[in-house]
């Protein structure tokens, strides 16, 4: 059996999140990331035992532009008396992400006699539009700091052509989630 397979691998992505708050409930937000995923072995045993070559999405980079809603807050008291004061996040936004294409899963073009007549692909990152929504929560250790943790979905449709081992390949959609959970620190300035 022989074929090509897409998938994709779980990626880190380092990411750093620059917020202004117009007032208490609504805000503006820049979020970047780089990616960074590696090759599992089951791809290189599907390549080794049964011939199957595998085209994989990998995430390079996102840049988002995103506005924040803040509906709630409120604190609680630890055993100790202490107060932790808390606020609960909607996120929304448009921006891009950077999709690499290593077309490590194509051969190179052969002629009728099975000469090779090419090159495969370079690599190459291709951005799409992307939309995100997500929700999260900060906890506040001092007046300037807070952890936060966070849900966000990033959805974008890239073009199967663009992953095609021919270049000249035909334009077929297809939808996509990068699905995070982000923890962080927050500094306020």
């Amino acid at each position: 059996v022989t074929g090509v397979q897409t998938c994709a691998l779980p990626i880190y992505i380092y990411s750093g999140i620059l917020s202004f708050h117009l007032n208490e409930q609504w805000g503006v937000e820049l979020s970047v990331g780089i990616g960074s995923s590696s090759d599992k072995v089951e791809k290189d045993t599907l390549e080794d035992e049964f011939d199957i070559k595998t085209a994989i999405i990998r995430t390079d980079s996102y840049m988002l532009g995103n506005l924040i809603y803040t509906p709630t807050y409120g604190k609680f008291q630890l055993f100790d008396g202490t107060l932790v004061y808390f606020e609960t996040f909607i996120v929304g936004g448009v921006g891009t992400t950077g999709v690499k294409y290593q077309y490590d899963h194509c051969l190179p073009p052969t002629d009728d006699d099975n000469n090779i007549v090419g090159d495969v692909r370079e690599t190459q990152v291709v951005n799409y539009m992307t939309t995100v929504v997500g929700l999260g929560q900060r906890f506040f250790l001092g007046e300037n700091d807070s952890l936060r943790w966070d849900f966000r979905d990033n959805a974008f449709l890239i073009d199967a052509a663009d992953g095609s081992c021919n270049e000249n390949a035909d334009s077929v959609t297809s939808f996509h989630q990068n699905i995070t959970f982000q923890i962080g620190y927050s500094y306020f300035f």
